[in-house]
């Protein structure tokens, strides 16, 4: 997917405002394999938010199936972006959140 491709989707995503921003922080660090790695306090600082709301984005993005986490000891997570739908009808269709107007 591209950049122009990535933005749409996060535009159109039925996220709040710190979500929304943590996704938007991540594409400053992703790669052509949709993954990226970096520490908590610089994809918090990317985004314009405490690290401790950052961890709360992040859980809320991994639970709806819009990122993967893959932990590694002693170093920064790997974090998969998962965008291929529209994202209304993933968010809705695949997790059973309620369809609303934004």
């Amino acid at each position: 997917m591209k950049l122009h491709e990535r933005l749409a989707w996060i535009r159109q995503a039925p996220l709040h405002g710190t979500t929304k921003a943590v996704l938007y922080a991540m594409l400053c660090f992703v790669g052509s394999k949709s993954t990226l790695w970096p520490a908590h306090s610089t994809l918090a600082w990317a985004a314009g938010i405490s690290t401790r709301h950052l961890k709360r984005a992040l859980h809320v993005l991994r639970r709806q199936g819009v990122i993967l986490i893959a932990p590694r000891p002693g170093r920064s997570s790997v974090y998969t972006l998962i965008l291929t739908q529209a994202p209304m009808a993933y968010l809705v269709g695949h997790h059973g959140l309620q369809n609303r107007s934004l």
